[in-house]
């Protein structure tokens, strides 16, 4: 599984949804790729005019969605720095 930009840090109940989704379907790696990039303002991980602080709010979803993949046995493999 690949995900990009803000898929990588999707609203609770979408994580909820899709972690099970991958592990039932028998997903075992989810690569979270083009999270950073000063070209993606609004659309990555970070503060939207620097790109080495986070946003606060993207960050706490990141952490959890991590959180949920690997309670059901899935792996995170990163891709961040695609534009640097």
């Amino acid at each position: 599984m690949n995900l990009c930009l803000r898929g990588v840090c999707p609203p609770a109940e979408q994580a909820v949804r899709w972690a099970d989704k991958w592990a039932k379907h028998g997903a075992n790696l989810v690569r979270m790729h083009k999270f950073i990039g000063h070209v993606w303002r609004n659309l990555g991980i970070h503060d939207n005019y620097d790109t080495q602080k986070l946003n606060e709010e993207m960050a706490r979803r990141w952490d959890r969605y991590h959180a949920l993949l690997a309670e059901r046995g899935i792996y995170i493999g990163w891709s961040p720095f695609f534009t640097h």
